[in-house]
């Protein structure tokens, strides 16, 4: 199936925001997660402007991430922030320059209405950021500790590394307020431990276009549901599914069978005679 399905153009190897177990040291697919709701909190942060012409707060339950934050983001359509939309924010702790972009994704409902974006640990930050042409930075590494990129934080826990960042950030006044907000938390089933949503090169199956059979499927009356109230359920999950990641840095089962040839061509094949056949003269 997965040579099939390669072959039909259907699998790719891509860099995109993936359930990382950092028990296990490996990706895992959205369904070998669940999500639990958890008391926690929002934190209200300060970034200021480069020009000390102010600051935008923002409003994040993942402090410790904003050490890969590369903007902030508002809604176009949000008149609080309009005349704003292009200066640029010095990153607090960080220093580096970001930009403040205009995209449908923020909810001026939520927080403040102005969202830090973190291309490297937010699935649809991942997202605004392609369409922005943003940088992907990655906080973390393999086992949810913080990369020597960043320090002072290097080597600490996410865990720890938030409560610090917390702390300074009250230290030099970036705090405006937290409250208590409940969380719906991402927990890996084989490890029980949270994932970290985190930017990878893994192998990926495009879901888009294997669920549009299905979509047309229920559409065109050939499947029933009951009770019907759920094929409303079904196609709003079926139109907006992710790609599937198939990758494992674990050996569970099957070996991707894909084969390279020295330039890195990839051919997928059942044996490493046929993926020679494939290759030709490589």
């Amino acid at each position: 199936v997965f040579v099939d399905w390669f072959d039909r153009g259907l699998i790719y190897r891509g860099f995109r925001v993936v359930n990382w177990d950092p028990i296990l040291k490996t990706s895992v697919s959205d369904i070998e997660t669940e999500r639990r709701l958890v008391k926690g909190s929002l934190y209200y942060i300060k970034y200021p402007f480069e020009d000390g012409s102010g600051h935008i707060t923002i409003a994040t339950t993942r402090p410790e991430t904003m050490l890969a934050d590369v903007a902030v983001a508002v809604h176009p359509e949000d008149a609080r922030y309009k005349h704003l939309v292009g200066k640029r924010i010095v990153l607090p702790l960080v220093g580096r320059k970001i930009p403040l972009i205009a995209d449908e994704y923020p909810d001026p409902a939520f927080g403040t209405g102005a969202l830090k974006i973190t291309p490297g640990h937010d699935a649809n930050d991942f997202e605004v950021g392609t369409r922005h042409g943003l940088e992907v930075l990655v906080a973390f590494d393999e086992i949810a500790k913080v990369t020597e990129l960043y320090s002072p934080y290097a080597g600490m826990d996410r865990a720890v590394a938030r409560k610090a960042v917390v702390a300074d950030l009250e230290a030099q006044g970036f705090i405006e307020k937290i409250e208590d907000h409940e969380i719906a938390l991402v927990v890996s089933t084989r490890s029980n431990e949270p994932t970290e949503p985190m930017a990878s090169e893994q192998w990926f199956v495009k879901q888009s276009v294997l669920a549009q059979q299905a979509i047309e499927a229920v559409n065109d009356g050939r499947v029933d549901f009951f009770p019907n109230r759920y094929k409303s359920v079904y196609l709003d999950w079926m139109e907006n599914v992710r790609d599937w990641c198939v990758s494992r840095q674990l050996w569970w089962g099957h070996r991707i069978p894909v084969y390279y040839t020295e330039d890195g061509t990839a051919f997928a094949a059942v044996s490493r005679d046929e993926a020679q056949k494939k290759a030709g003269g490589k």
